[in-house]
């Protein structure tokens, strides 16, 4: 299997943190807001939003993955039902439509297949707090009908 992807994200996280670290808090401000936005969408997909069909057999309808790269940087991978998947970043920025490369598409089903197995083990929630420390990562799960889930990975660690 492939894991280019990873390598790609990893390396754009470097990019992104060396890139933002000139840039004034205005600026800032903005791309923070930008990014939100985007990920509130993402947060409140619906099945009609995905155009899924009604005979759609699973339950969660994205995984949306935050990880925090530290001074108060985080980025945000979308992975949705679909197959659609995009990258913001709050240093402004991102990537849109990457569901549309058969390999980021095949992988970002597998997550979605491997999500609706597990989301049993996150927790409900209401809240959607970004992570703050350094490689926190949290992922949220939107479902058809019971809400969004969450599961703070750094908290299975403790």
């Amino acid at each position: 299997m492939s894991y280019w992807w990873i390598l790609a994200l990893a390396f754009l996280g470097i990019f992104v943190t060396l890139r933002t670290s000139s840039a004034d808090n205005s600026e800032q401000s903005r791309a923070i807001e930008a990014m939100q936005a985007l990920r509130q969408r993402a947060l409140k997909i619906t099945p009609e939003d995905l155009k899924l069909p009604a005979s759609y057999p699973h339950d969660v309808l994205a995984v949306i993955i935050d990880t925090a790269l530290g001074d108060g940087k985080v980025y945000t991978l979308v992975c949705m039902a679909d197959g659609s998947t995009s990258i913001y970043f709050s240093s402004g920025g991102g990537f849109i439509g990457l569901g549309e490369h058969a390999d980021i598409k095949a992988k970002t089903l597998e997550l979605i297949s491997a999500a609706n197995q597990t989301v049993g083990d996150a927790s409900p929630t209401t809240t959607f707090d970004f992570p703050e420390k350094n490689g926190h990562v949290i992922f949220y799960f939107p479902t058809k009908k019971r809400g969004i889930y969450v599961f703070d990975y750094n908290q299975c660690l403790t």
